[in-house]
């Protein structure tokens, strides 16, 4: 027996969770994930971080925002999010990664490198990436 349509996409909202972004500004970077201050453990500039097994960045085919697909959960990505994960592929390290985006967004780079760090190491310490 087929489920309905309506009925499937109300489970769907139900059994995922989302984050919804904000209008962002072009001239700024700012990460609405947010996280508690780091009690030291966070990544080193040198490690290579990329998405962890089962963890999909793509786009919504509805809303055309980007996503993070992890088993039963749905993460929509803000812009600066979204650039984060584009280049968390194990061939850049967090430092790198850093230094692209301060090129993009050139306001505060040490504010940057902080919100960056903070980002990955929440998204670390939910199984979403790992460090190589």
């Amino acid at each position: 027996m087929e489920v309905p349509r309506a009925a499937r996409a109300s489970q769907f909202k139900t059994d995922c969770r989302f984050v919804a972004p904000k209008a962002e500004p072009a001239e700024t970077f700012e990460l609405l994930f947010n996280t508690p201050d780091l009690n030291g453990g966070s990544p080193r500039s040198t490690d290579h971080p990329r998405l962890a097994k089962g963890v999909r960045l793509q786009t919504d085919p509805i809303s055309e925002k980007p996503v993070l697909l992890h088993q039963e959960t749905v993460i929509l990505l803000n812009r600066a999010g979204h650039q984060i994960l584009l280049r968390c592929d194990g061939t850049r390290s967090l430092s790198e990664i850093i230094d692209e985006l301060a090129q993009q967004y050139p306001n505060d780079k040490t504010r940057l490198a902080r919100d960056v760090s903070q980002y990955v190491e929440a998204l670390g310490r939910r199984g979403l990436l790992k460090w190589i």
